[in-house]
């Protein structure tokens, strides 16, 4: 079973630049979470992972400035992995909606994935 959570948009300040980190900017979050196999029908959120809670977890990281996305986003893939045995494997892309890149017409973006060891 695979739990999405997509298009999570933030305000943040994230970047390397110094006009980054005042100025801010909408950065969009897409995560994917793949559950260990489960042997019955899950009936109970103890039986799943809370996407609410997730949120929580995502929406606190993005708030703290960071200067790489690469970064942010192994780090939000680690947290999410330590926040239940039932994950297995995660995959985060997070896309800046505005680059601060002279002509640029697009988004910029990063994705990680990870799985449990």
């Amino acid at each position: 079973m695979i739990v999405h959570l997509h298009q999570l948009s933030f305000f943040c300040h994230h970047g390397l630049y110094e006009e980054e980190k005042v100025i801010g900017g909408i950065f969009i979050v897409n995560l994917d979470m793949e559950l260990k196999d489960q042997e019955a029908v899950v009936t109970a959120i103890g039986e799943t992972v809370n996407y609410v809670t997730i949120y929580t977890l995502v929406k606190e990281r993005m708030m703290q400035s960071t200067p790489l996305l690469e970064t942010l986003v192994m780090e939000l893939a680690d947290l999410i992995l330590a926040f239940s045995p039932l994950i297995d494997k995660v995959s985060i892309s997070i896309t800046k909606a505005a680059a601060p890149i002279v002509g640029f017409q697009g988004k910029v973006g990063v994705t990680f994935s990870k799985q449990r060891q």
